[in-house]
């Protein structure tokens, strides 16, 4: 069994309280390993759910810190958390989202959806995780939307259904493997080449 000696860290919340607790990245890293090995400890910070695998237990000092810091945006998000935050396709930023009735993000529940990031219907793939904020500048959606429609798809599976022409994926990623320069940098290459560059905020074939 893995033990956290040595491996408590002293955390200062807003108001100067302290409290100790074992690492979280250090928690998700070894997570795989608990599964195997199993505990009984009533120390530890694992906790044995219904379905019979192991959870975090978010310390509740932890969730009253994630609280205080919480960006009032919805965009994007401003505190990054490798532990709650869902990585967004595009931004590709592990941000708490500032949506109000998010479990996730607001009380520290890994078991609860991020209410500020998409799911696609089809795939429920990380490709179709997108934030509010890129979900807006890339394709003009928004999340409201986003949530009522239960048959929403991402542009990956909606270019692999042939659903819109010329609808494709313009993050990074997607844009390397196509051999295409990211939007970002041919932006910078049109106006360094004085050549009109046309960036749509939906993204089709027209941009390149």
């Amino acid at each position: 069994m893995l033990s956290s000696v040595d491996r408590v860290v002293l955390y200062v919340t807003a108001d100067g309280k302290q409290f100790k607790q074992v690492p979280f990245y250090f928690l998700a890293g070894v997570l795989s390993k608990l599964t195997a090995a199993g505990s009984e400890d009533e120390d530890d910070t694992w906790e044995d759910d219904k379905e019979g695998k192991w959870a975090v237990a978010v310390a509740k000092e932890r969730v009253q810190a994630l609280q205080e810091r919480r960006c009032d945006s919805r965009g994007r998000g401003g505190v990054y958390d490798s532990v709650l935050g869902i990585c967004c396709h595009f931004c590709r930023q592990k941000k708490l989202c500032g949506e109000e009735d998010c479990k996730r993000c607001g009380e520290g529940d890994l078991k609860q959806p991020c209410l500020g990031k998409t799911e696609c219907s089809s795939c429920h793939s990380s490709n179709g995780i997108l934030c509010r904020g890129c979900l807006k500048v890339r394709y003009g959606e928004e999340m409201e939307e986003v949530r009522k429609n239960k048959n929403w798809l991402c542009p990956h599976c909606v270019e692999e259904k042939g659903i819109k022409k010329f609808w494709i994926c313009n993050s990074s990623f997607c844009l390397k493997k196509r051999k295409i320069p990211p939007t970002g940098i041919a932006i910078y290459n049109g106006i360094s080449d004085s050549t009109p560059v046309h960036i749509c905020e939906t993204c089709c074939s027209c941009c390149y």
